[in-house]
């Protein structure tokens, strides 16, 4: 399956907060437990306007965005799993996304009517 650069960016600017254990959704910022170290109140959740990351401040691992985050949650490779990582995060955040070779033949289908 392909997407369409429009769908992949849908689904990159996922709520980040949505695929970290901890996370409160209404809140932009905040500090958690970090998944990866285990210090309290030190991984740095932040989602809103262009920031969309998690870091810790102790060991400094984190996620630059959703995608990472879904493909840790799930034990995936997002190099080699990355297509599964796109539809597991707009699965999971709600986003609908159209592999580009539907929407191809939905045009096709079109055109003939």
């Amino acid at each position: 399956m392909k997407y369409s650069d429009f769908e992949v960016r849908k689904v990159k600017e996922a709520d980040i907060r949505l695929f970290i254990s901890g996370a409160n959704e209404t809140k932009r910022a905040q500090d958690i437990k970090c998944p990866f170290c285990g210090a309290e109140k030190k991984f740095r959740v932040l989602h809103g306007g262009k920031y969309n990351y998690a870091r810790c401040w102790v060991c400094n691992e984190g996620f630059s965005g959703p995608l990472e985050a879904y493909a840790h949650l799930q034990g995936l490779d997002i190099k080699r799993d990355y297509v599964r990582c796109i539809e597991g995060v707009a699965s999971m955040a709600g986003i609908v996304i159209t592999p580009e070779e539907t929407i191809r033949k939905e045009k096709i289908k079109e055109e003939k009517t």
